[in-house]
């Protein structure tokens, strides 16, 4: 699907597709037959495709390589493309497409000069990670400037400046003190991403020592303080008593730090290392039932799992699929439903039993985490 959205030629990439119209909460994925809108494309859909492709050329290598040099050649187009344009594009959508006004991240009120940066920075990394020193329109001084832009490293003060303060949310505790990484790992920060991806290029890839002690102190921090709060939370939760809409994605999704910081320093301070496997393992516990509602937030899984998940298959089947994180508890998630119909029949799901890409990713992350070995026990 990504590479539909790559105009092969240019390299550039359409930011978003929609129903250009409502369309009934009961219709399957191969029953819409709406209109759709299609976006123009925009630098931070190109920087997120970049990543990805690289990032999955290196992984399909040993299981297609056909489609390995598929997203090979891929990256490397849009890559030309991104190089080509280096103040940001932000995208348009069609006159009357009514997405366009009530998606709130498609008008880019917020979040826009930081995204940019993290996202070409992250797209760096994973082209300097696929190709190496023969990557095209990628190098490690570029690399390292988009980070030091984000942790104020530069003398440009100003290009720091925009990039932290137009990304306007309810920062979680410990946030103030971290300049590259993010203490939230949603969506609309991906510079833990293209941080982690750079220390992951090894001590042979020529990186600056300077950036990247700033860096691994900051991942040290911020996983002491995680596993801190872990421990002392009454359901040794590594997000406390912070709450917002998916915060069950943010407690998966803190396993990619206490991973990245167990991985760090597993031979020089074992103490710190199980410390952060402790609380990945919380987390897994927390999602399967060890929580104030003493119930399962997987579907099909644990005691009193969710039963009706806001996900189109599972309400035209009648019964919940399998495996499926829902966002969780939230300041309005008991006030505020969403109703969807199934043969005629309003069935009430709470804000709380959404679904999504990124909460599915997140647990098969922490998942992965604690169930290689690398992050602890897990059955």
């Amino acid at each position: 699907w990504l590479l539909t959205m790559q105009d092969s030629a240019t390299g550039r990439v359409l930011h978003h597709v929609a129903p250009q119209l409502s369309t009934p909460r009961n219709a399957l994925p191969e029953q819409e037959v709406s209109l759709r809108a299609v976006s123009t494309w925009s630098t931070s859909a190109t920087a997120s495709f970049i990543a990805a492709a690289a990032h999955g050329a290196r992984i399909f290598d040993a299981l297609d390589p056909a489609f390995a040099a598929t997203l090979r050649a891929a990256a490397a187009t849009s890559s030309a493309a991104l190089h080509q344009s280096p103040g940001e594009v932000r995208p348009t959508f069609p006159e009357g497409a009514v997405y366009s006004s009530r998606i709130p991240y498609l008008d880019f009120a917020s979040c826009s000069a930081r995204q940019e940066l993290a996202l070409r920075a992250w797209a760096a990394a994973e082209m300097l990670a696929t190709f190496g020193d023969s990557s095209p329109h990628a190098t490690m001084p570029e690399l390292e400037a988009s980070l030091r832009a984000l942790s104020g490293l530069v003398g440009n003060s100003s290009v720091t400046a925009a990039a932290q303060s137009s990304c306007p949310r309810e920062p979680r505790p410990h946030d103030a003190t971290l300049s590259v990484l993010s203490a939230e790992t949603d969506w609309f920060e991906p510079a833990n991403l293209a941080a982690l991806r750079y220390l992951g290029l090894g001590t042979g890839a020529g990186r600056d020592p300077a950036l990247v002690e700033v860096i691994e102190g900051e991942l040290t921090m911020l996983a002491d303080h995680l596993a801190a709060t872990s421990a002392h939370d009454q359901y040794l939760r590594s997000t406390g008593a912070w709450t917002k809409q998916g915060t069950h994605g943010e407690l998966a999704r803190d396993s990619l730090i206490l991973h990245a910081a167990k991985r760090l320093r597993q031979r020089t301070d074992v103490a710190s290392a199980q410390a952060y496997a402790h609380a990945m393992q919380s987390a897994v516990n927390h999602l399967l039932g060890h929580n104030e509602f003493g119930r399962s937030f997987v579907t099909t899984i644990g005691r009193r799992p969710p039963q009706y998940p806001n996900h189109l298959p599972s309400i035209h089947d009648g019964e919940a699929w399998p495996g499926m994180l829902v966002a969780g508890p939230n300041p309005e998630w008991e006030d505020t439903h969403k109703y969807a119909s199934r043969d005629g029949d309003a069935l009430p799901i709470s804000l709380g039993n959404d679904v999504s890409i990124i909460l599915q990713a997140s647990l098969i992350h922490l998942l992965a985490a604690v169930g290689s070995g690398t992050g602890g026990a897990c059955t």
